[in-house]
């Protein structure tokens, strides 16, 4: 081996375990600066190359196929005819259809009626239809009228006309009160329960007692072409 000029020194020559601690070193703060530089990176992206169309999600975006049905319980719907009479339509559950926004559908609907003379007629069923717009009621299975004169009369199906205080039923009728108990082929109630008609043909029994009393007049009016007995 070549011996080193005279008059210059010689280079340091590094151990092993030194040149490990050197790389530490150097590491030690090379790392550190790097994460830094990432950092910053990241946070400058969206500006060095921004999304055009940032994809977001609102409420606005689920939407159902079908509509959803607006639906009460305890509904209730109120009225008054044309002479300032109050009504009232109420039921355990309405649904108001989709197709037709004037007509509901009733679960357990019944509807009262104040009458001329401050008497009232009460009617119920097991389902209904009504037309908030016209104010007509139409009850289905199993339909039952109160009178305030004590007659009580159940048929299969009858319509309520609320503002006009008249009811139409072209069902079998079964009719009890005080005076007697009357079937017939249909029932009309008209003028607000002033005048209620059987018609026929129709079958009346009357009470003897009520013959006795003189009730035998508050039993309801049956048209001429029904039969009598």
């Amino acid at each position: 081996m070549a011996a080193a000029p005279e008059g210059r020194p010689r280079p340091p020559r590094l151990s092993g375990g030194d040149a490990y601690s050197s790389l530490v070193g150097i590491l030690k703060y090379l790392l550190p600066a790097i994460a830094v530089a990432l950092v910053l990176l990241l946070v400058a992206w969206p500006r060095v190359n921004p999304v055009e169309k940032p994809y977001s999600l609102g409420i606005s975006d689920l939407q159902t196929d079908e509509p959803t049905n607006s639906t009460m319980v305890n509904a209730r719907f109120d009225g008054v005819d044309d002479e300032g009479r109050p009504y009232h339509v109420t039921a355990d559950q309405a649904v108001q259809r989709r197709d037709d926004e004037r007509l509901v559908d009733l679960v357990k609907p019944s509807g009262d009626i104040l009458t001329r003379d401050q008497t009232w007629i009460a009617v119920n069923a097991e389902k209904g239809l009504y037309n908030k717009d016209e104010e007509v009621l139409d009850l289905d299975d199993g339909v039952t009228m109160f009178h305030d004169q004590g007659y009580e009369m159940t048929t299969e199906s009858a319509k309520v006309y609320m503002k006009d205080g008249r009811v139409i039923g072209k069902r079998a009728v079964e009719s009890q009160g005080p005076s007697g108990t009357i079937q017939s082929e249909g029932i009309q109630i008209e003028d607000r329960g002033a005048v209620v008609i059987f018609t026929g043909p129709a079958h009346m029994t009357i009470y003897a007692e009520a013959l006795k009393k003189g009730d035998g007049s508050a039993a309801p009016h049956l048209p001429g072409e029904g039969g009598s007995k």
